[in-house]
């Protein structure tokens, strides 16, 4: 096989290089920690994790990180995962490393641990969950699973289960045999129309609105004033109607026009200076004639 080729394996189809191994990574976690944080889908063992190392000796696939396998084994009994990627590398190239590692004596089907492994009870969630988040290939659980499926499946079957559900059929018995509660409410017909919108019916001389009549308000009646506008004499600043200064205007005017026919008929001597300017100026303005 190629150097670093990535593969999906079971671990359990993988054996250790060694006897024993602690309880704690190099980085000072936990094997305890680091196991319940992928059941809680903290961690994805094939996105957040270094991918194992596996060498083929003997045929057998042996793993370089016997920490991380053992974790994998332990999930894969909890039908967490299923799965994992690994890197297949040779003997060859990892002699360095192989060679000092190989320390098992039982051809690597079991190890020890050097410390106690915290495994308390732990809540696993349904194996949908871990198939859809971290997209493990999908495969039957082995011949050793279905035995453990078997096994419990005849534990559920002994007599404390069986006194179990005889008491559950017997309360099941009891709640269908109870009398129904009768209903005193008054049965409401859902073809009933007048119960579920106003009847609009049509009344003679009358007219029928969808919506409220608005109130009519009346207008106040508004006190009638005299409209004719006030002009403000620029002499006094009196306020006079437009009436009131015509007349005024043409009484004037009557008073101008008696004053001037009188001064006509008794006009001033004629040879004066004066005379001769007033009436050079009466040709440019006939009005112009009052001294």
């Amino acid at each position: 096989m190629p150097y670093n080729a990535t593969e999906y394996m079971r671990p359990s189809e993988i054996y250790y290089t060694q006897d024993s191994i602690g309880v704690r990574f190099t980085d000072g976690n936990l094997l305890s920690d680091v196991y319940y944080s992928i059941i809680e889908g903290n961690l994805n063992p094939n996105e957040d994790i270094p991918p194992l190392t596996v060498v083929y000796h003997d045929g057998k696939p042996f793993a370089l990180g016997c920490r991380r396998l053992y974790i994998y084994k332990k999930l894969e009994e909890l039908d967490v995962i299923r799965k994992v990627i690994v890197e297949i590398s040779t003997p060859q190239r990892e002699s360095h490393r192989f060679q000092k590692l190989l320390t098992t004596q039982n051809g690597g089907t079991s190890i020890e641990l050097r410390g106690r492994f915290r495994e308390r009870r732990a809540h696993v969630y349904p194996w949908e969950f871990y198939k859809n988040r971290y997209h493990y290939e999908n495969w039957t659980k082995s011949e050793k699973f279905k035995a453990k499926d078997r096994r419990r499946a005849r534990s559920d079957s002994g007599p404390r289960n069986q006194r179990d559900q005889q008491s559950r059929a017997q309360s099941a018995t009891r709640m269908n045999n109870r009398q129904p509660i009768q209903n005193t409410r008054p049965v409401y017909d859902q073809t009933d129309q007048q119960r579920s919108r106003p009847v609009t019916r049509k009344i003679p001389g009358t007219t029928i609105y969808d919506y409220e009549q608005p109130t009519v308000y009346t207008t106040p009646s508004i006190p009638s004033y005299n409209t004719t506008p006030w002009i403000t004499s620029s002499a006094t600043g009196n306020h006079t109607s437009n009436a009131t200064q015509n007349a005024y205007i043409t009484e004037s005017f009557s008073s101008f026009i008696n004053i001037n026919r009188i001064r006509q008929d008794n006009p001033p001597n004629s040879g004066s200076d004066a005379y001769a300017k007033q009436k050079k100026k009466s040709k440019s303005c006939p009005g112009c004639t009052i001294l």
